[in-house]
Order: C-alpha cells, then structure tokens, then sequence
C-alpha cells in the first residue's frame, strides 16, 4: 500500500505572507477568505474569490469555485479547473498561493506552461468542513478556524474589526465604494457615507442583512438632502430647481427679486437640513416691470394731434411739432408715429401712446 503523502500550502505574497499549512494527498481544500472554508486567507479581496486545492499525483488540481484565480498571465474565471504542478503560484488578488512539499526546494521557479486543463468538476463540489485526524504520522486535513496558519489552534470567532473589512469589501464589490465601514467598542460594524437613491439604501441594507454582527447604517441619501432643500424654499414662498452636484452637495437655482429673502432661506438650509455639506445658490432675477406711460404736466406740451405722412410729426397744443427722432421735455425720444399711435422710447424701454 503506497504510504499517504503530505504537502504544504505556503502563502507567498501578500498580508500573510509566510503563513503555511500541511495538507494530505487526494483530499479536496476549500481556500477563500471567508469564514466557512477550510482555510482562510485574510485580504480585503478575498472575499468573493474562493477555490478548492486536491493533491493529487505529482501535481495539484485547481477549481475555481467563486470569483476568479490568477496562473502567470491566465485567468481562471468560476467554474474553470486545471491541472498544476507542485509550487506552481496561484494569485488570489493580492495574495499569492504555492502547494508543494515540505521538504522540496520552493526557490525552483516553475512556469504555469505546464498547467493542462482538467476536467470540470460538477457543481456538487465536496466542501464539508474537515476535523484534524493525525495518524500515521501524517496530517490528514485542517480545520476552517487555523486561518492559515496551519497548525492545530482550537477555532476561535472571527473579531469584529475582521467582521467589518469582510462587510466593507462585499459592500465595494456590490457598487458601494464610497461607503466607510467600521469596527465599534460595542462589537458592531457601523456604516456611514453618502448614497445617490432610497433605492440604494434598500440594496446596503439587504447586503448587511446577511452579516453575522450587528450593522449600524448612518448614511445620507442625496435624494432626500435635495428634496429637504426644496421643502425649505417652498415653505418660505419661493419656487426652486434642485440638482444633486456631489456627495451632499446641493445646486439650487431661483427666480426671485428679493436677494436678501433668498440669503436668508440659504441660512435656514444649511442649519436645518441633514447631510447638506455645500450649498450652491443661483438666482436669475425675473425682468423689471415696463414703466408707465409718461404723463406730459405742461399743457402746453399735450398732444394735439398726429399728421400722418412724410415725414410723419405729432403736434403739440403749444403747436410745437415733433418729428420721429425728436426728444420730447419729458426725456422720451420719439420712436416712431403711426395713425392713432406714438411710440416712445427712454432708458432702453418703449412706451406706446394712442389716441
């Protein structure tokens, strides 16, 4: 009977780097950065990547079960396996894995040239946690709580600061990557940041949901910071458009001719609205009312009457007579003469008189 063989999975790059462990021959080894593998690997990447290692003959197979695993310049992506020489690395984001002998020389470079595919593994994969069994004087599997340290501690519960970078990461990897996420002394993971929508609040909190420590969610949802800036110009009387620009940072744009109504509304938001860091106010003030019809106080200077013609001039009751382009006493400028109407023009403004 061929003696059981044990080899060693060795961390090679990467936050632990150094870390070992001794696997037995033929039996299959989950390896990821969660806490239900046989082994796991801390990183803030590891998260979402998780593969199963079997030594097997001269070689190791390699499956990759979630996320993705890199050999030299190939990607394998879930589901792929191929078969791999001993000490051959294998990149798990920034961690890097070799499995070889304890005793074999790891300085040997080995190209991943010899890798050959292998046949896909069913979907059914093995992945039952192991008790370690010493007998024969070979290790025959690791517990999921040696942390790749590989050696016989009794299992010990994640901490809480190792419970928030796992949620942190599975909050990134779902499209989050502005939020912060922290360890507190009351053994909770709060979460705090700013957010677009109500509807990707409702995604963070379904993700948390699923974290085995309590989460405290103390985010800003840009949504309701515009919204909040508008209901403070509403109850005030004024009319505004508001544009998200940034994390709690607010555009508004107004009409209104009294500025100093407007910068005082401006004070009140950004005492009273939560999550408001900027506010930044437009004001396009609405168009001057015409001026009134000018009233000629002389009445010598009344219009008499309007002869139509070539040249065309009004008459006044003094019997002055005023052609187009004339001033008048009051400082309007004849504009032009028509049957029964004047136009007067002054400071930019036309007026019109009939008669």
């Amino acid at each position: 009977m061929t003696p059981q063989r044990t080899l060693e999975l060795r961390v090679l790059g990467g936050e632990q780097q150094g870390a070992r462990c001794r696997l037995s021959d033929g039996l299959p080894t989950t390896v990821s950065g969660q806490f239900d593998s046989d082994i796991v690997l801390r990183g803030s990447d590891l998260a979402r990547r998780r593969i199963a290692i079997t030594p097997q003959g001269d070689g190791v197979r390699l499956e990759v079960l979630s996320g993705d695993a890199k050999l030299g310049d190939r990607m394998l992506a879930a589901g792929e396996s191929v078969q791999l020489p001993l000490y051959a690395p294998v990149q798990l984001g920034d961690t890097v894995v070799a499995l070889g002998d304890p005793e074999g020389d790891w300085s040997a470079p080995v190209t991943h040239d010899e890798a050959a595919p292998a046949p896909r593994r069913a979907a059914d994969v093995h992945r039952w946690s192991r008790r370690l069994i010493m007998g024969g004087g070979a290790v025959a599997t690791v517990s999921m709580a040696m942390l790749a340290f590989a050696y016989t501690a009794a299992p010990a519960e994640p901490t809480t600061e190792q419970l928030a970078r796992r949620a942190e990461a599975e909050l990134h990897a779902a499209g989050f990557p502005r939020l912060v996420v922290k360890a507190t002394p009351q053994g909770e993971i709060s979460v705090t940041g700013y957010l677009e929508t109500n509807e990707e609040r409702a995604r963070v909190e379904r993700t948390l949901a699923s974290q085995p420590a309590t989460a405290r969610l103390s985010v800003w949802v840009n949504e309701q910071v515009a919204n909040s800036v508008l209901d403070v110009y509403r109850v005030n009387g004024v009319n505004a458009q508001a544009d998200v620009t940034g994390p709690g940072a607010v555009r508004v744009t107004t009409h209104e001719a009294d500025v100093g109504k407007l910068e005082q509304i401006r004070t009140v938001a950004r005492r009273d609205v939560p999550g408001l860091s900027i506010l930044e106010a437009r004001n396009a003030p609405p168009p001057a009312a015409p001026q009134a019809a000018p009233v000629l106080d002389d009445p010598g200077k009344r219009v008499a009457a309007i002869v139509p013609g070539e040249p065309s001039y009004v008459v006044t009751a003094d019997g002055t007579r005023y052609f187009e382009g004339a001033l008048l006493p009051t400082g309007h400028r004849i504009a032009s003469i028509a049957d029964h109407e004047v136009l007067l023009e002054r400071g930019g403004s036309t007026t019109p008189l009939r008669f």
